[in-house]
């Protein structure tokens, strides 16, 4: 998903360890490199910035846009508007495809929505394993 995030990582002064973190992934995944059947979609999340709502849009050439708690909408091909499945938010914020979530559709949205993605948490991890445990043994 195409979603800013901060991470901070902090070290103990007394370990003598320069704070760090991981680099940015430089290839940008699209819908259609984790989900072909949503190829020529159009994709829109509603948020509201400083009081007003505006729309953020991608296509399925694009990485998902920002999951909401609330989920996201698409337009198919024939301009129909529907919910995107949650199948489709799970394989897009870096679920594997056999983890389950619990409970109804719209409360496995929102735990999408609220979660960090488990790409993401690896590389962190990976980042503090190599970069701050490995340096203090």
């Amino acid at each position: 998903q195409n979603r800013e995030r901060i991470i901070i990582i902090g070290v103990r002064n007394d370990l003598g360890i320069e704070p760090t973190h991981p680099k940015p992934q430089t290839k940008k995944v699209s819908v259609e490199d984790v989900c072909p059947d949503q190829s020529g979609c159009r994709f829109v999340t509603f948020r509201n910035a400083g009081g007003g709502a505006r729309n953020n849009y991608s296509t399925s050439k694009d990485p998902l846009p920002t999951i909401m708690k609330s989920g996201v909408d698409y337009y198919s091909e024939n301009k129909t508007r529907d919910r995107v499945p949650v199948r489709v938010l799970k394989a897009c914020a870096t679920f594997p495809h056999g983890f389950q979530f619990v409970g109804s559709d719209s409360q496995k949205i929102a735990r999408i929505g609220n979660s960090v993605p488990p790409l993401l948490m690896r590389a962190v991890a990976t980042h503090v394993r190599e970069h701050i445990l490995e340096a203090t043994t």
